[in-house]
Formats: structure tokens, sequence, C-alpha cells
């Protein structure tokens, strides 16, 4: 049976590091992302196809399912709306293929902690919160491909801080950059009057 609400499905690609349970930027699982997984779909030749090993055979899968997005857009640069989009279709789509139900759980429990966490209260809370999901979730995954899972779902107050600190570093520092002496066009240069 079809499900009650229609997902927009993202790229081949992102499927594919889905299934394989790869990292993938969440951008892939946003409307935006979804929208040009679609249009790039009519664009690309459906009857290419590249050679992949699977389970010790040599299968033919469409070229799509390789080729990762050019313009994709970084976790740390999403919108908070599409960083909430693009988890709730990717936590979709993760139960969808398989995924085991203790890592769509823990990733779950993940972003709900980050949707109402304090730090939202704050000035640019939520483009902290953004970037430190985009490092975190990053080496979440890096810890699972090496089998050294760890519970995302734990607020680690350090790295938030050390993210913030950054964040705020690189804030006052393009401020700074933003400055620059004044020129004083009215006054030129008198020469030698004397």
């Amino acid at each position: 049976m079809a499900d009650s609400v229609i997902v927009p499905r993202p790229s081949p690609f992102a499927i594919n590091k889905l299934k394989s349970l790869e990292y993938v930027e969440l951008a892939y699982f946003t409307p935006e992302g979804c929208a040009s997984a679609a249009e790039e779909s009519k664009a690309t030749a459906e009857e290419a196809f590249g050679l992949t090993k699977v389970d010790g055979f040599v299968a033919l899968k469409p070229v799509a399912s390789f080729k990762a997005s050019r313009n994709i857009t970084k976790d740390k640069d999403l919108s908070w709306r599409q960083m909430t989009m693009g988890k709730n279709s990717m936590l979709h789509h993760m139960s969808k293929l398989g995924w085991p139900e203790k890592h769509i759980n823990v990733l779950a429990h993940f972003y709900f902690i980050l949707e109402d966490h304090p730090m939202r209260l704050c000035p640019d809370g939520d483009k902290i919160l953004i970037v430190f999901q985009a490092i975190v979730r990053r080496e979440w995954h890096d810890a699972l491909d090496r089998n050294e899972g760890f519970n995302i779902a734990k607020i680690n107050p350090e790295t938030l801080r050390a993210v913030a600190d950054e964040f705020y570093d690189n804030k006052r520092a393009d401020g700074l950059s933003e400055i620059s002496p004044p020129s004083f066009p009215f006054i030129t240069q008198v020469d030698n009057v004397f």
C-alpha cells in the first residue's frame, strides 16, 4: 500500500548513499534538493549505466546514482527551515531503506533536542545550531563507518560552546574587515605654500 503522504524523492545519488549507510548532505532531502533532482533526471539519459560490484558480482547501475550534485549546499549553510525539512525527509528515507531503528531513533532524538535547545533564544542561535549539527552528524557517520558509533543525542556542551565561540569570532572578524579607514575626499594635499 502506498504512503498516505507523498514525500519528495531525492536524487539517486542520495538514495544510493543512504542505502550504503553513508553520510549524505541534508540538502539532497530538502524540497529544493528534491526539485533539483527531478530537473536533473529529466536532463540525464535514463539509459546511461555504469558498472558496480554487488555481493561479488558485477552489475549495471544508473550513472545518476554515482554522481553528486555540483550545486549542493553544505549542511552548515542550510537555513533552519531547510535543515528541518531535510532531516524529516532523510529520516523517512532512512526508515524505508532499512536503516537500523536505533540509528534512526537516536538521530531523530538529536534533531528534537536541537529544535528545543535554549541556544535558539540567543542571537544567531539557530545558525550556531545548524553549524553544530553539521559537524556532529558528520562525525557520527564517520564513527559509524569505523564501528565506533556514539549517542549523537547527547549534546556535548564543550563542543557546542566551541562552535558558538568560533561562529562569533568569525562574525567579529567579518565585521572588522568591513570597517576600513575613512577617506576624506575634501582634504587635498597642499604643496609647499611657503
